[in-house]
This record gives C-alpha cells, structure tokens and sequence, in this order.
C-alpha cells in the first residue's frame, strides 16, 4: 500500500469524482452495550469469561456482531446516497463503516493517524485493518508515525500519547472536511466520538446517528 499525505493531489482527484462521500465515526467496541442485553445469541465460548469479553462486550468482532453492525452501516449508506466512503480506520465503527463500503462496492479511502495504527491492537483487528488498506482505493496517513516518538523510543511502536491523540484529531479533522454527510454510532457520551461529532456539527456536515436503531434492531439500548 501507499500511504499519501492529507495534501497528496491523489487525494483530492479522488475525492472530486463524487457527490456524497460519507465519512463514518464511532464508538470502539467497550462503548457498545453487552452481548447479553440484546437479542443476538450469547457470545461464542471462546469470548466469554476471558479479558476479550471486557474489551469487546458486544461481539462486535465475532461471526453474528460484525454481520449485525455491517448490515445496518449498509443500510445506512444506501439510504443516505453514499457514492463513496471515507474510514478512519479505528476500532469498530470505523472498520464497520468502511467493510459497508467495500460490500456496497462503493470507492473507500483509509484515513488513518499514523501508519502504525493497528500495531497494538488484537490480530483479528489488526487483520481487518490489514485487508482494508489493501483494499481502498487511497489510503492517507495524516501524521507521519516518525514525529510521534518520544525521545527514548527504541521502535514505532513507542508513541507519545498527546502527541498520538493529537494525530487522531487531525484524522478525524480530515475526514469530516472530505465528507459530504458523517454516518455515527453515539451513545451520546463524551469521548472521542463525542468529540468528532461537536467538529462535524461546527462543518455543518448532516449526520445520521445509527444508536436508535441499533437498539430497535438487536436490543434494549437508550437512545441519546
């Protein structure tokens, strides 16, 4: 793959053929309700009872919670006209929002904040993460992972935290200015998405919030 900077020609040749990019944003998985208040089955085996189980209580990462969540991402990009889609690349929305994309065939672009991204993350992830820089159309590395390192870092993997939330910021900055409409999952908490959410109302960018059906679809979820 070829990682092009926010400011790459590529990339604004890519993002001038369409006329509704949407960007997705979103919870990671500790943000989504447990597998148990839904009505999808248990979690497999495998998951329950282990520390897999805190990180990811839904399953978002497993057979049922992943076709649960593509399956209304799909939705929502078919609704909302989408003729391309812009990924951040994070843990589960983003990864659900761009894996819509593809299955729509839609044109996917990965914005991701550094390129060591997916290092940390478990193997299943970081595969996804893998498959869909390798299958987007462009993948943008806004904040060269060489200007995160702290001064006593020994490889890429070492990050100064400020300096790496920082490059998420400026992710997210870039992917709601490349977009025509922003697909969410938000609980309404603060955080990240919350985050993301108060710089696409100040772009005046139309925001769909999947939460409500969601917990309509699979569960007993509030709605914010």
């Amino acid at each position: 793959m070829t990682f092009l900077a926010p400011t790459d020609e590529r990339v604004a040749a890519f993002l001038s053929r369409f006329r509704r990019v949407v960007a997705g944003t979103g919870h990671r998985p500790d943000k989504l309700p447990h597998r148990s208040l839904t009505t999808l089955p248990p979690l497999p085996a495998v998951v329950r009872g282990t520390p897999r189980e805190a990180r990811d209580p839904f399953g978002v990462y497993t057979t049922r919670g992943w076709a649960a969540l593509v399956g209304i991402a799909q939705e929502f990009l078919s609704e909302m006209g989408a003729d391309a889609v812009v990924g951040g690349g994070a843990l589960c929305w983003d990864q659900v929002v761009l894996e819509a994309g593809f299955r729509l065939g839609l044109p996917c672009l990965l914005a991701v904040p550094f390129e060591t991204q997916a290092s940390l993350w478990p193997e299943y992830a970081r595969a996804i993460w893998l498959r869909h820089a390798q299958a987007a159309e462009v993948v943008v590395c806004v904040t060269p992972v060489t200007t995160l390192l702290t001064p006593t870092a020994r490889s890429l993997r070492t990050l100064d935290s400020s300096a790496m939330r920082a490059a998420m910021t400026r992710r997210n900055d870039f992917m709601v200015a490349s977009a025509h409409a922003v697909l969410a999952l938000h609980n309404g908490s603060p955080g990240g998405t919350a985050n993301c959410m108060r710089s696409v109302l100040a772009a005046r960018r139309p925001v769909e919030n999947a939460w409500a059906r969601l917990g309509e679809r699979y569960g007993r979820l509030s709605t914010p």
